[in-house]
């Protein structure tokens, strides 16, 4: 399965390029790119850290207080995390940095898995939140106003299943364990001790003070990433609206839903000719833009990641190989406490032995992201 979602992810990326080269003149775009203004692209590339560090301030409120996770060490799992994905397909680096936080703190990657798919749902949610807000003030092509009306309909039903897990999750529990004991094969999947793992990513919202704290780094953090998007436009000499900043954001963080190729090379480009597009931008200013956004965010997290691979004397190759035999090291048993409190990989079979693979060997990202003495 894997081996053909890789090769639509690329085929996406090969036509997005295609489309995009159709409907402009590389000359021009060239030109729109000499003209940018290097002090603004600076202050963009100086907000992509800003902004990992508050995504990672607000990933820790994910954790119980007591998990040994420090934001230091989120941090540096979000920036090596992010460049795995950039050169790797299939978001690839969402499964290391998953394996990075629960190897380095001794956590059940089921429950460190769950506090990435709710820091996902809180984005999805957020930005269909903000296409559905500029939709309700801003006249859009109808595409993109049949789109917002998507969005709405996501957020009432996103809204409405985190209300069903967190209302009724002895109800749900039992289901699948009636279901898990009709269809044996399905313990494996261990989906009873996940929707453990996920409600406690989620027992920020009954208390207030938490979910006060949640909702402000939410809002810090993609206000940040709305100013990255406003330097990148300002930076490369087009009008910077409101609405179009925040249209832009919304089309591309949603349509990263859809497999691309390594980096989302072609395939973001096309999104942001596209939102542009919606506001009246030539095709060529556009796509010039899109260029240097793309190459300066995404640059400043390769520098980063690579920064933070090389101070923990890390290969990319051996986090993608172990992240996977994390999973099914600890997809193997686990005693009953175990999965009632989602913490599956922890203590349910001993670590492999570093003799058996290289790949198995603990790998460990400390707080600070310089390697431990012990290491060479």
């Amino acid at each position: 399965m894997t081996n053909w979602r890789i090769w639509l992810g690329l085929a996406i990326s090969a036509a997005s390029i295609v489309l995009v080269l159709r409907q402009v003149d590389l000359s021009l775009v060239a030109a729109h790119v000499g003209r940018s203004d290097p002090r603004w692209l600076a202050v963009l590339v100086a907000s992509v850290p800003i902004t990992l560090w508050m995504k990672a301030a607000r990933w820790r409120l994910f954790f119980r207080p007591s998990d040994p996770v420090s934001t230091t060490g989120l941090f540096s799992a979000l920036y090596i995390g992010y460049t795995v994905s950039v050169v790797a397909p299939l978001r690839a680096g969402e499964l290391v940095r998953v394996f990075l936080v629960a190897d380095r703190d001794q956590l059940g990657w089921a429950r460190v898995l769950a506090t990435v798919l709710v820091e996902k749902v809180l984005d999805v949610l957020a930005v269909a939140v903000l296409l559905v807000a500029v939709a309700a003030v801003v006249p859009l092509p109808e595409w993109a106003a049949r789109g917002a009306q998507m969005a709405g309909l996501l957020v009432l039903g996103s809204l409405a299943g985190l209300a069903t897990l967190l209302f009724m999750e002895r109800t749900l529990q039992g289901a699948l364990a009636r279901l898990e004991r009709a269809l044996p094969a399905l313990e494996r999947l261990r989906l009873g001790a996940f929707l453990v793992s996920f409600n406690q990513g989620l027992a920020f919202v009954r208390s207030p003070g938490a979910l006060a704290r949640v909702a402000l780094w939410t809002v810090c953090t993609w206000l940040m990433a709305m100013a990255t998007v406003w330097t990148g436009l300002v930076g490369t000499g087009l009008a910077a609206s409101t609405g179009a900043v925040v249209f832009v954001l919304a089309v591309t963080n949603l349509g990263m839903v859809v497999p691309s190729g390594p980096g989302y090379v072609g395939y973001y480009h096309s999104l942001v000719v596209l939102s542009l597009g919606a506001f009246g931008v030539d095709p060529n200013q556009a796509l010039g833009t899109a260029l240097v956004m793309h190459a300066l965010t995404y640059g400043a997290v390769l520098v980063g990641g690579l920064l933070f691979l090389w101070r923990g004397q890390y290969g990319m190759a051996k986090l993608l190989r172990s992240s996977r035999l994390l999973v099914a090291r600890d997809s193997g048993g686990g005693d009953a406490e175990t999965r009632r409190r989602g913490d599956v990989g922890r203590a349910s079979t001993p670590p492999l032995p570093a003799s058996a693979d290289p790949a198995s060997a603990r790998l460990r990202v400390p707080a600070s992201g310089n390697p431990p003495a012990s290491e060479p």
